[in-house]
């Protein structure tokens, strides 16, 4: 009877057994689904993830190296962990390269990757063994720089102070000579207490460590009614029960940065221990959640401690045993925040047809009143994203202007607009908002100039800008003299043509003032041989005049037919990076490394889909221009009004071409009419 108990017991194990597994083979995949399900699951089933951060998967972990190392040849045992196939690298390099590679006792391929010895793996556990030959012992040694444990022997002597850094270079001759010291953990702990909600803090380890390679428990760091949020650490650290972490510690010195969370509302906090008898607490305080004072602690003068130069700014307590920081509740939320603090830094391309632009903002700061940013017409939004993440653009209430739901208080966003209206005069922000302050960069296309422009503080770029109280002084210079050696009309074609060529690229300037000077001074000198030199001064201004106004006539020629044809001092930099940016993507793909930017990239469209819901659609915008052609800056000194207006006094493609065509005209007839002058006065000699 008992026996067949068992037996029923048994067949209903392997029933309930056998049916979660078909439920779980089952899932049910949509048909047109089913192709991607192997791509869907890659490489993320069996790698454990980086528990601060999804997208971060560890898929190689390597155990302690063991380094047995003689005058003449060396041995070495690694043993890996390996939850999805992959390459590990070797101990070794050229020159040292490893020899008799054993992969769990059995031959295999040693590949070179780098210049470095690599080998692939398949998933599963692995031991790797193997020499190295070399004439003596060598200086530096190549190890896998994710390696946490080494177990070093140089002639058959334990070496307990090793020299090891980031890049995996373990310097064997500096170990060797070095002496041996003794196993010491120095420990200095700050915290830093922000009054957010939930209660957050910040535990700022500084560790200097000497003697050997080794773990080392440091106990109730962290407070058992927290819960952890995030670590930054040189070295790895794992979080033990109660509190404890475990670093695996090596010489050196290092910042240990653990960021964790209350999980309930807090009235006080006390360590449960103190480390070296006392720590030193920071407090940040958040008035616009509530007003609290610290009582139960002596505050001391951050400035005269060794806390982080950016923990300086907020008061600091002095921790001893028995301690406690209580907060003193005054008041809950702040009836008055203060005022908003945006940032505004804008960049415009015109169109090449002149009948709109583009607009892109980058718009930092604090946020403490409007939580709603919304876009006044008729500029029209496109895209705009919080902190790399793309928003929704939505209509709300009785305001039909667009705009977004801001819903942090330190905000970094990016907005792509078009603006499609009267260009000569634009709207400085756009935005229903005012801005402490706002950098505009304004880029022209091909043809296009900017003569003046109202509204800025200061601006660099426009035909007017260009003009200084030397360049008028030197035009009224040309205008003199051509009125004294010639008459009224000549004078102003003289006057004319500066005002018009004076502030063009590589036109002729002083050479004017060197023609026109020696023509006055061979008009007024008698015949004395000082006049043969001023002759030959006089020739040698006209051919410079030549050889720089014959280019420059060409130049506006060929630039008012062909706008485009402008010489761009700009133009190589998108060139230059977008080479780079090719390069780095093939750096990554020769090094493997695409595969983890698929995966971040396929987390964030999941990311977004789940935030917003499959049936929101996201815009896009229109796409932002990537020329550089003419940039002008213009600058605002102060706050900017969101009723703000720019005036642009711009000049087209056709009356560029007008005008480059009437500068030529002009140098021409100045040019004939000086030459002219010289003709006369020869021919009433003769």
């Amino acid at each position: 009877m008992n026996n067949f108990k068992n037996i029923i017991k048994l067949i209903l194990f392997f029933y309930f057994m056998l049916s979660n597994a078909f439920a779980i083979n089952t899932i049910y995949i949509p048909e047109k689904l089913q192709d991607w399900k192997k791509w869907v699951l890659y490489d993320k089933e069996n790698c454990p993830l980086q528990y601060n951060n999804e997208n971060i998967s560890h898929c190689i972990w390597p155990v302690e190296l063991s380094l047995d190392l003689e005058d003449k040849k060396g041995l070495f045992v690694q043993n890996w962990i390996v939850y999805n196939d992959g390459f590990v690298q070797l101990p070794g390099s050229y020159g040292i390269w490893p020899l008799n590679v054993e992969l769990n006792n059995k031959k295999a391929i040693v590949i070179d990757r780098d210049k470095k010895p690599y080998m692939y793996l398949e998933a599963g556990k692995h031991e790797i063994k193997g020499i190295f030959k070399y004439n003596s012992i060598p200086e530096i040694l190549s190890i896998p720089s994710n390696t946490g444990l080494i177990d070093l022997k140089i002639n058959n002597k334990k070496i307990h102070l090793l020299s090891y850094d980031q890049k995996g270079n373990l310097w064997l001759q500096k170990t060797n000579i070095k002496k041996y010291e003794k196993d010491k953990l120095f420990l200095n702990l700050y915290r830093l207490i922000s009054d957010n909600i939930p209660l957050q803090v910040v535990c700022y380890l500084k560790l200097t460590i000497s003697g050997s390679s080794r773990e080392e428990m440091l106990h109730k760091i962290i407070p058992e009614d927290t819960y952890p949020v995030k670590i930054e650490s040189p070295i790895p650290v794992r979080l033990l029960a109660k509190g404890d972490i475990m670093i695996q510690a090596r010489p050196g010195q290092f910042d240990i940065k653990i960021i964790y969370n209350y999980k309930n509302p807090v009235e006080e906090i006390a360590p449960k221990s103190i480390v070296n008898g006392q720590e030193i607490w920071s407090f940040e305080a958040k008035n616009e959640l509530r007003m609290v004072t610290i009582e139960g602690l002596n505050s001391i003068d951050p400035y005269k401690t060794d806390l982080p130069e950016n923990w300086k700014k907020f008061p600091a307590y002095i921790i001893n045993p028995g301690s406690k920081m209580i907060f003193k509740v005054e008041r809950r939320g702040d009836p008055d925040p203060a005022p908003d603090k945006l940032n505004l830094n804008r960049s415009i391309w015109l169109d090449f047809s002149g009948k709109g632009m583009t607009i892109n903002d980058e718009i930092t700061g604090s946020i403490n009143k409007n939580w709603r940013l919304t876009i006044n017409p008729p500029t029209k939004p496109g895209r705009i994203s919080i902190d790399s993440k793309d928003q929704l653009i939505t209509n709300y209430g009785d305001n039909p202007n667009p705009g977004i739901e801001v819903r942090k208080g330190m905000v970094n966003i990016s907005a792509d607009m078009r603006y499609e209206s009267d260009i000569g005069n634009i709207p400085a922000v756009s935005w229903d908002h005012n801005f402490n302050s706002l950098q505009t960069t304004l880029n022209l296309p091909p043809g296009w100039k900017l003569f003046t422009l109202s509204g800025v503080d200061s601006t660099s770029g426009t035909w007017i800008a260009k003009w200084s109280l030397l360049d008028f002084f030197l035009i009224l210079i040309i205008f003199m003299i051509v009125l004294n050696l010639k008459n009224k009309l000549w004078a102003v074609i003289a006057l004319i043509t500066m005002i018009l060529c004076f502030q063009e690229h590589e036109s002729p300037r002083l050479v004017w003032i060197s023609l026109l000077a020696s023509s006055a001074l061979l008009k007024i000198l008698p015949d004395y041989k000082i006049k043969n030199s001023i002759k030959l001064w006089k020739l040698a201004s006209m051919i410079c005049l030549l050889i720089i106004a014959v280019p420059f006539m060409i130049n506006q020629i060929k630039t008012g037919i062909f706008p485009q044809l402008e010489k761009n001092y700009n133009s190589s930099y998108s060139h230059i990076r977008n080479i780079s940016k090719s390069q780095r993507l093939d750096q990554s793909f020769n090094k493997g490394n695409w595969r983890s930017e698929e995966k971040i990239l396929k987390k964030q469209l999941i990311a977004n889909l789940d935030f917003y819901g499959s049936q929101s659609q996201i815009q896009t915008g229109p796409g932002i221009p990537k020329w550089r052609w003419k940039k002008i800056s213009l600058k605002f000194n102060g706050p900017v009004s969101k009723n703000h207006e720019i005036g642009l006094w711009l000049i087209n493609p056709f009356q560029n071409f007008i005008l480059n065509f009437i500068r030529v005209f002009l140098i021409i007839t100045l040019i004939a009419g000086l030459f002219d002058l010289k003709i006369k006065k020869s021919a009433n000699k003769i």
